[in-house]
């Protein structure tokens, strides 16, 4: 069954603009980074978010409060130049956040990519949500 998902997600990626792919391949690349897949790791200004960083708790982050969400990361900086906003983790890493926590802590990168590819599809037409079955 989840070859015949991943071959459908497969198919609608190609539907996708050019701006989203750049966000897929952009996502894709950051969950290697956190889940250690490749060789390299999240710079010095970026780290993950821990519960005695959140002063008082509230619906944004009770995730992080009650230790269910691990993922959600934080930067000590503020870019000022252009080339800084737009390099790969100062560019990435809000998008990463914004995604929902089931999908950042997917265990395996094949799940995080199908989820990830569903994800981005639903968000070009939530009325026709598409779904792992």
């Amino acid at each position: 069954m989840e070859h015949k998902a991943r071959k459908f997600v497969n198919y609608c990626i190609r539907t996708l603009s050019v701006n989203l792919h750049f966000l897929y391949n952009d996502l894709k690349l950051f969950y290697k980074i956190i889940a250690g897949l490749v060789n390299l790791d999240l710079p010095l200004y970026l780290s993950l978010k821990k519960p005695q960083d959140v002063p008082y708790r509230t619906r944004a982050n009770c995730e992080i409060v009650d230790l269910t969400d691990f993922t959600t990361i934080i930067c000590d900086i503020r870019p000022i130049s252009g080339s800084f906003r737009n390099s790969f983790f100062i560019r990435t890493y809000p998008k990463w956040n914004e995604l929902p926590v089931s999908l950042r802590q997917s265990s395996s990168f094949e799940l995080f990519s199908i989820k990830l590819k569903l994800h981005l599809l639903n968000s070009l037409d939530p009325s026709t949500s598409r779904t792992l079955r």
